[in-house]
């Protein structure tokens, strides 16, 4: 009886799900995905992931120019393919590394900054719509099951508003004490700036202990073992972190928990003989734009044009130096 249950279970739900299909419009595929198809056909030397923390630039900067774009200057005879967007994570990294190694596709070279921020449970718990649809393009992709995009974006949002009142929810802890709920961290109560407040992100964004099922400590680990399958070429980086107003307000404790996150991750990075650089701690606070930046009212990794120059210049040297393949 119940086999017969379910057996008509699943007739019904490919019954709707083809329904769905035939009738509804072609879902749109990102401009991102669609991007990524324009990076084949060029055959780029290097592709340069990222999160805004490579594209966002300050409302007084001289020049908007993002960190790729500033790169591509100090290596003229370089393409670059920017595959960057605000909230990707290596979630998404892993993502595009999986489509393209389906795609038997491997670049001359791959650049992919690591945002120790984006390992935070703010950061990490919470699903990003765009993210989300992304991952799900490049999965299907290429594929015959392409078809069914617009059913499965469907399914992916409703899933996403289940998961949202869970992250509302999710306990926030400083090593074992827990220091309250996600609700108490984000919401429009910090539409407006105050010190409290802003010590209360710095205690969610950077003080967590990261641990080996971490989400994008996983998506890490699968991104390396599809690069170094497909023996791509690859400089991962950790990206600068306004450090000096941790220890402002943290003091010690925040230096040492920043430390330990960052460790973690080039440790296991170096213990896989992947090239990893530290800029975590290369940048004083007056570099860092969210301060003059009304959209970003507490610490992120947006920098101003002379971190991303600085950001930029530091790789190019590195990419130079290593790559033999490239002009001099």
């Amino acid at each position: 009886m119940r086999k017969r249950f379910f057996i008509k279970a699943f007739l019904f739900i490919v019954l709707v799900t083809g329904i769905q299909t035939l009738i509804s419009p072609q879902a749109e595929i990102p401009l991102h995905t669609q991007y990524v198809d324009y990076i084949f056909s060029r055959k780029v030397d290097v592709v340069y992931f990222g999160d805004s923390s490579v594209t966002w630039a300050a409302a007084d900067d001289p020049s908007k120019a993002t960190i790729p774009q500033i790169l591509g200057r100090f290596l003229p005879d370089v393409e670059i393919g920017d595959i960057s967007h605000a909230s990707f994570d290596m979630r998404m990294f892993a993502a595009y590394a999986q489509y393209f190694a389906r795609m038997d596709y491997t670049p001359a070279w791959i650049i992919i900054p690591v945002n120790i921020r984006s390992f935070s449970p703010e950061w990490c718990m919470k699903t990003s719509s765009l993210a989300e649809e992304m991952k799900t393009v490049l999965a299907l992709k290429g594929g015959p099951w392409m078809s069914f995009l617009k059913p499965v974006l469907v399914f992916k949002m409703k899933e996403e508003e289940r998961s949202q009142f869970g992250y509302q929810h999710r306990k926030v802890r400083v090593g074992s004490r827990v220091i309250g709920r996600m609700q108490d961290f984000v919401g429009d109560d910090y539409k407006d700036f105050t010190t409290d407040k802003l010590v209360k992100k710095l205690m969610l964004r950077f003080m967590f202990t990261l641990t080996s099922d971490n989400p994008n400590m996983r998506a890490l680990r699968e991104t390396v073992a599809i690069l170094k399958q497909r023996k791509t070429r690859v400089l991962f980086y950790m990206t600068p972190v306004d450090y000096q107003t941790g220890q402002r307000y943290l003091g010690e404790e925040f230096a040492e928990q920043l430390n330990k996150n960052i460790h973690a991750v080039i440790s296991y990075l170096k213990q896989e003989n992947m090239p990893v650089i530290d800029f975590s701690r290369a940048l004083p606070t007056e570099i860092f734009s969210w301060h003059q930046d009304p959209s970003s009212l507490y610490t992120n990794e947006h920098l101003r044009l002379k971190g991303r120059v600085f950001v930029a210049q530091a790789l190019a040297k590195i990419i130079r130096a290593r790559m033999s393949v490239l002009p001099d």
